[in-house]
């Protein structure tokens, strides 16, 4: 009976360190992804900051790479807007623009067109973690939600580079 008892811790241990050594390597999969997301949404908010507009091949190169890594992305335009005032002056305000809106108005039609920003206009990226291995892992050893959590977020006024 001792026998089969340490056997049984044998195999019990055997099993556990399989299972951290896969989520080490799964985790360890995981950061080079991130990092090459992030890198990508760096260059894509700067570029998009210093030409005022969303190109439709580069968004389309971006979003390959977001996908591919398994992330989802959230964008947001907020475009500068003056309204008139109870003075018979103006203020200035922001209307927000979802990715939806955007993605509408550079792929309506039979053709596909640039999204134009103005000066003063904010562009926000972010790229939220969609479930994947590790995530399910970790969400079932400890009872988490990582899925919809921020991996990074880059955020631009249009017409002045470098500050996110």
């Amino acid at each position: 009976m001792p026998n089969s008892v340490g056997q049984l811790i044998n195999i019990l241990v055997f099993v556990f360190t399989v299972a951290l050594a896969y989520v080490i390597l799964i985790l360890f999969m995981t950061i080079p992804s991130e990092n090459a997301v992030t890198d990508a949404t760096a260059r894509f908010v700067n570029e998009c900051q210093t030409t005022g507009r969303i190109d439709t091949e580069n968004l389309r190169e971006y979003s390959m790479t977001v996908y591919t890594q398994g992330y989802q992305i959230e964008m947001t335009h907020d475009s500068l807007k003056s309204y008139p005032d109870e003075d018979g002056g103006y203020f200035d305000d922001y209307y927000g623009y979802t990715f939806d809106d955007i993605k509408e108005v550079m792929y309506a039609g039979a053709n596909e067109e640039d999204y134009i920003m103005k000066n003063g206009d904010i562009l926000t990226v972010r790229v939220i973690r969609s479930a994947n291995k590790l995530t399910t892992i970790v969400n079932n050893l400890f009872h988490t939600d990582l899925k919809g959590s921020e991996v990074t977020r880059f955020s631009g006024t249009i017409g002045n580079s470098n500050e996110n």
